[in-house]
């Protein structure tokens, strides 16, 4: 059933934003069928994901080996496929899903094709994609002590980037613990 909860109507939440503000503009001001598109959008693009998710898999168990992964064969793969199967070899590593953006994308594409030594890309988060002869491994850089004595302050709420460690600290405001 629906239910009307208390923080729908609030706009300092990004996505009551977007639904009280932006989409209206949009419906006046550019496209009173906004909504209509973006549903047939998100419906095809579910359908899309679908499809490709298992076939990215079945590329992913192909050119994944004891070695690391094959950025040769990688290479040869169409680009949205290249994107899905880097982005779960990376979260299967342990790398966090927020931290996979275009940029990274587009950063670790610089290691291929590469037969030729060794080339690393800071992928952030305290991980660094390694090319060796073709082979990609996933490295996890030891955290380094801050240099400003071991601590830092961080923002209460919001986000506070860490980057001597490789990390980003994200805090906000909940009642607590659930069960």
């Amino acid at each position: 059933r629906w239910r009307e909860d208390r923080t729908n109507r609030d706009t300092r939440l990004l996505r009551n934003r977007v639904r009280h503000e932006l989409l209206p503009l949009l419906e006046t001001r550019y496209n009173p069928c906004i909504r209509d598109i973006l549903t047939r959008t998100a419906a095809v693009l579910r359908d899309e994901e679908a499809w490709l998710e298992p076939l990215a898999g079945r590329a992913r168990s192909r050119l994944l080996t004891a070695a690391g992964l094959d950025s040769l064969a990688l290479s040869r793969q169409p680009a949205a496929l290249q994107r899905r199967i880097v982005r779960s070899w990376l979260m299967d590593a342990g790398f966090p899903e927020e931290r996979l953006d275009y940029g990274l994308m587009r950063r670790l594409e610089t290691l291929m094709p590469s037969r030729d030594g060794t080339k690393a890309v800071e992928a952030g988060a305290g991980f660094r994609v390694v090319s060796e002869y073709g082979r990609w491994r996933l490295s996890a850089r030891v955290a380094r002590a801050s240099p400003g004595g071991g601590e830092q302050a961080v923002r209460t709420p919001g986000v506070t980037e860490l980057p001597d460690w490789g990390l980003r600290v994200r805090v906000t405001a909940d009642r607590g613990y659930r069960k």
